[in-house]
């Protein structure tokens, strides 16, 4: 029976490369990759259906010339993207990739390199944390951490968040929160000015 098993996979595993590369051709012929949208290669079940459902929703915007309407009324309602967020944000960074524009942006490479906290005084990092606040405000996210967070403690957070994460353009009216918390509040930066941490500080010492 093993043996049988193997044979199986032994015939099947070339059919399966020779789809996946038939697809991977297809897409790249458009200028197109699909790792962009979240797809991981390989020939697993997961990979292949991914992979076909990717194909199969750009063919449908081909032929309805992404009229997303039509593609809903036929059966093309949650675009292929990996990890989804929400039908209106995951249509919109499909959309992007269709027209071959950039799904994320880093702060350093739009904007600059924020300098050290050391390199500043107080009203320098206020003037500047108002800078920033805007510029991600204007780009649908939203600062919010604990209110009485000194500034210089959220300007550092900040900025080492800045340098390292990589931001989603998000369509219109979605929004993202930067929030600080990890879930863990007794490593979290904001533990001394956070109630909520205070509450549960107080409730296990209770």
């Amino acid at each position: 029976m093993r043996m049988q098993t193997l044979q199986t996979l032994q015939l099947e595993t070339p059919a399966i490369i020779t789809r996946r590369d038939a697809y991977l051709r297809e897409l790249r012929g458009l200028g197109l990759n699909p790792a962009e949208i979240g797809w991981s290669d390989g020939v697993g079940r997961d990979a292949m259906q991914h992979l076909e459902s990717i194909v199969a929703w750009v063919r449908r915007w081909q032929v309805t010339g992404g009229d997303r309407d039509r593609m809903v009324q036929q059966g093309f309602t949650f675009p292929p993207v990996v990890p989804g967020s929400s039908p209106e944000q995951d249509w919109y960074g499909f959309s992007r990739w269709l027209n071959h524009l950039p799904l994320h942006w880093r702060y350093e490479s739009d904007y600059e390199p924020l300098p050290a906290d050391a390199e500043l005084t107080d009203p320098q990092i206020v003037a500047l944390l108002d800078v920033v606040v805007e510029r991600l405000g204007n780009r649908g996210i939203v600062l919010a951490l604990a209110d009485d967070l000194p500034d210089r403690v959220c300007y550092r957070w900040l900025r080492e968040a800045l340098r390292t994460q990589a931001f989603d353009y998000l369509c219109t009216d979605t929004e993202l929160t930067l929030d600080g918390c990890s879930g863990d509040c007794m490593s979290c930066f904001q533990q001394a000015w956070c109630p909520l941490a205070t509450e549960l500080d107080t409730g296990a010492a209770g």
